[in-house]
């Protein structure tokens, strides 16, 4: 059973209101792990893997959470890099439909401590974006591996960017709780699948997350190393060519 804090009036659990100390440290320590990485983008599934639960269609914004420990981890991580939530499901905006976004924006706003009603869903998107480094990402298709949901996100963030960022494969990774989404993502960038029953068990620790983190970041960093030596390779040949 939860036991429910606030935080500028939106609910929270009380463990993401106070975070113990020590608990505190393994976060950052995670968190900067990523941050040295070459990782720029980090797409998250939405439901069973961002949130601890199914949203589906009707399922009350006001019931539900995001996990613990993406809820610790992603504060250290937004306006340093892209988070991009990936959804299939109906409560995720649509430029069609942006009325579509409430429950998963609720979510988020919970994290970003964003209270001002006023502010229209449009308006919160971009605000994600522009000061958070956060895109909500919704994608019709039903195709395996969230292959669309990042380029799409990729085309958005190279939108919002005053200069042209350089996207790679070992660039990107992927949380999800989906077997298929990952032996898929797998073939094209780093991915890694969500514990869903470890990461339950285990709700007041960071724990959960070390494999993972250590499993995306030496996937990135090693194929940054093989690309950086086939350039260096690909120079020296042009280098011995030429002096020929």
């Amino acid at each position: 059973m939860y036991i429910f804090s606030r935080i500028n009036h939106l609910r929270v659990r009380s463990e993401q209101a106070k975070v113990p100390i020590d608990e505190q440290n393994l976060i950052i320590k995670l968190a900067k792990k990523i941050l040295d990485s070459p990782l720029k983008i980090l797409a998250i599934d939405f439901d069973k893997t961002l949130i601890d639960d199914d949203s589906g269609r009707s399922m009350s914004f006001e019931n539900i959470y995001i996990r613990n420990q993406f809820f610790w981890l992603i504060k250290y991580l937004m306006q340093h890099k892209w988070i991009c939530i990936a959804s299939f499901n109906e409560n995720t905006p649509t430029k069609f439909n942006e009325h579509l976004g409430i429950v998963t924006q609720t979510v988020v706003r919970r994290l970003l401590k964003i209270t001002d009603k006023n502010i229209s869903r449009h308006s919160i998107n971009k605000r994600l974006a522009d000061q958070y480094k956060i895109i909500i990402q919704s994608y019709p298709s039903r195709s395996y591996g969230k292959i669309e949901h990042i380029q799409s996100c990729i085309e958005q963030i190279q939108e919002i960017s005053a200069f042209t960022v350089d996207i790679q494969p070992f660039h990107v990774a992927l949380f999800d709780d989906n077997e298929m989404n990952i032996k898929e993502a797998k073939k094209y960038f780093p991915a890694v699948l969500i514990p869903v029953n470890e990461f339950n068990a285990k709700l007041q620790t960071i724990e959960p997350m070390i494999p993972l983190i250590d499993q995306i970041t030496k996937q990135a960093w090693n194929e940054y190393e093989k690309i950086k030596t086939k350039r260096k390779y690909s120079r020296g040949d042009r280098l011995q060519r030429s002096e020929s």
